[in-house]
């Protein structure tokens, strides 16, 4: 599956975006745990952010080379939360991680499948590699 990160300097990183799609019509998982968010994208593709960044993933967020794209301010990668999302609309993904870091009190970044950190609210969907 195509996907990326979204970073933050917010240990609760999780929550604030998951606000912002639920209000923008997305749905938590039910059962156990809430800490799945999905909202549906207009190809019928669909966006989802988990809370928890599994161990084996870890290094991608941590460790570089990162190319910091145009715009973006790069933060120190020991330090960022991470929530792991999915979705194959490069377009969809630009569109929502913009109004995530538009309602976010303070910055949001999106790793890319490629290494490139964007800021969240200047993501690139031409060059943006899920």
């Amino acid at each position: 599956m195509k996907g990326g990160f979204l970073l933050a300097f917010d240990p609760d990183l999780f929550e604030q975006p998951a606000s912002v799609l639920v209000a923008s019509g997305g749905e938590r998982s039910r059962g156990d745990t809430d800490r799945v968010v999905q909202i549906p994208a207009p190809n019928g593709r669909f966006f989802t952010l988990f809370a928890d960044l599994p161990p084996e993933t870890v290094w991608e967020v941590r460790e570089g080379p990162f190319e910091v794209r145009e715009g973006a301010m790069a933060p120190d990668m020991s330090l960022v939360h991470a929530c792991p999302f999915e979705c194959a609309d490069e377009v969809f993904v630009s569109d929502i991680v913009a109004r995530i870091a538009e309602a976010a009190d303070g910055a949001r970044w999106v790793l890319d499948g490629d290494g490139a950190l964007w800021d969240a609210e200047a993501v690139d969907p031409t060059r943006l590699r899920l």
